[in-house]
């Protein structure tokens, strides 16, 4: 005889497609994590990429800058060279016309035919003057040079005093002469190889000279008979105070 069924019985299939129905509400949120990991690794993913597209760009950009201030820095440092040749030129653009012709060897327009036929026989140390070096300075330039000074030298050292002129005006030229006269008495004091033999005057091409003068801009140069010009401004004219 069956056994009657209690009130509110459901049957077993009933149960089961219950029970499963649960088991599967139980496991969608575990798909929603899994699918939520996956969904934020690739955005992890995208999100890196697009740093490193963005530090790809910045790096660059950086070495880009660095290229474009290295350029810049070379178009300076040539415009600077630049200026300083044109401020040269400009600095030296009076001075370059102003220089100086050493003559030698020529004889003295006063003296007489027969003076010359004489002076040729007698020995050297007999007091003959030889002929003297004109130093002839030219101002070629559009403005006047001031304190002029030409310097004389016999050999490597300083002969007398300097010949001096206050000023040359544009276009002219103005002379000085000089002998080359024997050496010193204090010059065979402290040279005794001077004194072994008669003081006799020395050749004309062993007497040189150079020029300073200051231009109109107030700096000083000089100039040699080959020509080299230099700026002496910040050096010390100390042969000045022999004047």
């Amino acid at each position: 005889m069956a056994r009657p069924r209690p009130s509110g019985w459901i049957p077993g299939y009933i149960r089961a497609g219950r029970i499963d129905s649960g088991i599967h509400l139980l496991a969608v949120p575990a798909w929603i994590a899994a699918i939520a990991t996956v969904v934020l690794a690739v955005v992890v993913i995208l999100a890196l990429g697009l740093a490193r597209r963005a530090l790809n760009d910045h790096a660059r950009q950086l070495t880009d800058q660095r290229e474009l201030t290295s350029q810049l820095a070379e178009v300076v440092a040539q415009q600077v060279k630049d200026l300083r040749v044109s401020l040269d030129e400009r600095r030296r653009a009076q001075a370059c016309h102003v220089f100086l012709d050493l003559t030698r060897g020529e004889v003295p327009a006063q003296a007489e035919p027969e003076e010359l036929g004489s002076a040729a026989t007698k020995p050297p140390g007999s007091g003959q003057s030889p002929c003297p070096v004109i130093a002839t300075v030219h101002n070629n330039s559009q403005q006047p040079v001031y304190d002029l000074y030409v310097i004389w030298q016999l050999g490597t050292v300083r002969m007398g005093k300097p010949d001096r002129a206050a000023r040359l005006m544009p276009g002219s030229q103005i002379q000085f002469e000089r002998q080359a006269e024997p050496p010193r008495a204090d010059a065979v004091a402290d040279d005794p190889d001077l004194g072994a033999e008669p003081a006799t005057p020395q050749e004309p091409a062993a007497l040189s000279a150079f020029l300073t003068f200051r231009d109109a801009a107030g700096v000083r140069w000089t100039v040699r008979e080959d020509g080299t010009l230099t700026d002496i401004s910040s050096a010390h004219d100390g042969w000045t105070s022999r004047d």
